[in-house]
């Protein structure tokens, strides 16, 4: 129920504490993974790295 009742910005805290708890390979992993998505979605481009 305390989910529920978070607002937004809570829950994305959340998510970015659980993040700081991971093995740096993973988060490695992670933000290439992000990455990729972003550049098929079109909102990065390979020149911007």
């Amino acid at each position: 129920a305390q989910d529920a009742t978070a607002p937004e910005g809570l829950k994305s805290s959340q998510a970015a504490l659980e993040d700081t708890q991971l093995p740096l390979e993973q988060k490695k992993r992670k933000i290439l993974r992000n990455l990729r998505t972003l550049e098929q979605a079109g909102l990065v481009s390979s020149a911007n790295k």
